[in-house]
């Protein structure tokens, strides 16, 4: 539900501007907006998450990532740096990279959410429909127990069981012998006098951080976010055969099945392999996008006025399938526990850093002319793949030591 309410702000855009841009009946404004300030109001949710996602990792550590997850309502920089962490700590090593990838699955249903409601209700009905769900998942928090690691390092033992059994759904000795491993683990980890600047450090957290933060850098780069932004202009100024709302409710829903599957093939084909196949797809829609708005600007387009649609379609497919899952199942596998908060924070903050770069300028690039936009996203995504296949590793069926040795070999 977190990342739904992430979703939610990032498509919330894409229903709204136009409503501002073109002075609609029920605008707060008085004015309509000019092309920098679109760029200004799309980014600004970036800022946030930048400014919240410094020291959000370690705020996890300190009081918990229940509580700091309850804080999220005030920034949605706190959810993508604890989110990741309180999974990796609830879930089982067989279900921990299906259980990670799910998050871009409640991601992709609130931008969803947002693309349904926003073109037919008013300004003021649109933001009450979105207050409703963080309020939902305000109550829904008061049932969802602390991170069963967090309470180990705490000594709450008592609570360390309780958790377990509301997170496992069972009784008895299983119970007692993962709590007993989570213990020895959180204990050898407080032996070990670690700390958050060891990231900077120690050759295997270097090369996860690099891996990390380069993966949620391509992860925008490519586009995703000014798209997720814009959709509703961008098919506008395709002259789509199509309502520009409805193609994009189209774009939301078949993301959001296209975000089912992840889940159920992580685990068998792998992390790395995934994410190049995303990026291959991704670049072709995107160059395909080039193309199409290139002709438009010089020449004839309104024999293949189609190819917006599907090609946005792809695009989502295939992002879907990879670069949005798998960034977030992988922060939750690559770092020892001393290193978590700080990894996390420093991963949140280069994606809102490089989300900021491109909600803020894709307006005015897209003004100069939309191709521009888009053999951009689609060399820079050739760019990820290369990344992909000389510095990720595979990290599919691994134990955290394993994952370390690989780093450092």
């Amino acid at each position: 539900m977190a990342n739904f309410c992430l979703g939610m702000c990032f498509g919330w855009t894409s229903p709204i501007l136009p409503k501002l841009r073109d002075q609609a009946a029920d605008s707060p404004l008085s004015y309509g907006l000019t092309t920098e300030e679109e760029g200004w109001i799309g980014s600004l949710i970036s800022i946030g998450a930048l400014a919240s996602s410094f020291g959000s990792g370690h705020l996890g550590a300190i009081i918990g990532k229940k509580p700091t997850l309850i804080l999220s309502g005030v920034s949605c920089g706190l959810i993508t740096a604890t989110l990741p962490m309180y999974i990796g700590e609830v879930s089982t090593d067989g279900i921990r990279g299906a259980l990670g990838s799910s998050l871009s699955l409640f991601f992709a249903g609130g931008v969803l959410y947002v693309y349904c409601i926003g073109p037919y209700v008013s300004y003021i009905i649109m933001q009450w429909c979105c207050l409703a769900i963080p309020t939902i998942l305000l109550i829904a928090f008061i049932f969802i127990p602390e991170t069963p690691y967090y309470l180990a390092k705490k000594g709450r033992k008592s609570d360390l069981k309780k958790s377990l059994e509301f997170l496992r759904g069972h009784k008895g000795k299983i119970i007692e012998d993962e709590m007993n491993e989570i213990q020895t683990s959180a204990d050898a980890d407080t032996s070990k006098n670690g700390s958050s600047l060891d990231i900077f450090h120690d050759k295997a957290c270097v090369k996860a951080l690099i891996i990390i933060c380069g993966l949620f850098i391509f992860q925008q780069l490519n586009g995703f976010s000014a798209i997720t932004f814009n959709s509703q202009t961008i098919f506008s100024k395709a002259k789509s055969t199509l309502d520009p709302s409805v193609a994009t409710i189209i774009l939301g829903f078949t993301r959001m099945i296209a975000n089912l599957i992840p889940p159920f093939i992580i685990e068998k084909t792998g992390r790395k392999s995934i994410l190049l196949i995303s990026a291959l797809g991704m670049s072709l829609s995107l160059f395909a996008l080039g193309v199409f708005f290139y002709i438009d600007a010089f020449g004839d387009a309104s024999h293949i006025l189609w190819i917006p649609i599907p090609s946005l379609v792809i695009f989502n497919i295939f992002f879907s399938i990879g670069f949005s899952p798998v960034p977030w199942a992988m922060m939750s596998e690559l770092f020892p526990s001393n290193v978590k908060p700080m990894a996390a924070s420093l991963a949140s903050m280069s994606n809102a850093l490089s989300t900021f770069l491109m909600t803020r300028w894709f307006p005015e690039l897209n003004a100069l002319g939309a191709y521009y936009s888009f053999f951009l996203f689609g060399s820079l995504t050739v760019v990820s793949m290369f990344f992909t296949v000389f510095y990720v590793i595979e990290t599919k069926g691994l134990s955290m030591k394993k994952i370390q040795e690989k780093l450092r070999s």
